[in-house]
């Protein structure tokens, strides 16, 4: 295997509505955000990790191949190829190149020749950051880069809310 060439592809995501990646809390604050986003450990800002947006991707992929239903809605890994091989032979070389693509999970145990087959990783996301002019501009007006959203369910029967929570978009 020889690296011939490294394609970088570059964008920005526009968010049209909230977003919620968790950052998880170590502590629960009486009042405080029962659900926060992630957010960089030195700035604070918002991000999206790398590993969100891969796993994003590689799920949509995994739908439009049509490998979802062969690993119980996980991601799909080598071990599935033989199923897909026996079952839809004509997205089978589709299945082998996810496969290569994303890599392998740490739970596929692969032999010599497979490992040579599959080879390594050949896609890797870099976190997506707050675009700076844009922070820039939020925090002069005042305004935070994140939104408490507060939700509730209503029994339809007496009418009283229940599950009072709060998530960070």
């Amino acid at each position: 295997m020889k690296l011939n060439k490294i394609l970088e592809i570059t964008g920005k995501i526009e968010i049209q509505s909230g977003l919620h990646i968790g950052g998880g809390d170590t502590e629960m604050h009486i009042g405080g955000t029962d659900n926060p986003v992630i957010k960089h450990p030195h700035t604070s800002d918002p991000y999206i990790p790398g590993s969100s947006l891969k796993g994003k991707i590689r799920s949509l992929l995994e739908w439009y191949i049509g490998l979802v239903e062969y690993n119980d809605g996980k991601p799909f890994g080598y071990r599935q190829l033989d199923a897909v091989k026996k079952q839809q032979p004509e997205i089978h070389n589709n299945a082998i190149n996810l496969v290569k693509l994303f890599g392998v999970s740490g739970g596929d145990v692969l032999d010599a020749q497979q490992a040579k087959e599959i080879g390594t990783t050949r896609i890797a996301f870099r976190d997506c950051m707050v675009d700076q002019e844009w922070a820039m501009n939020i925090k002069d007006q005042n305004l935070l880069l994140t939104e408490t959203k507060f939700e509730n369910s209503i029994n339809r029967i007496s009418g009283t809310a229940e599950n009072p929570r709060n998530t960070e978009r």
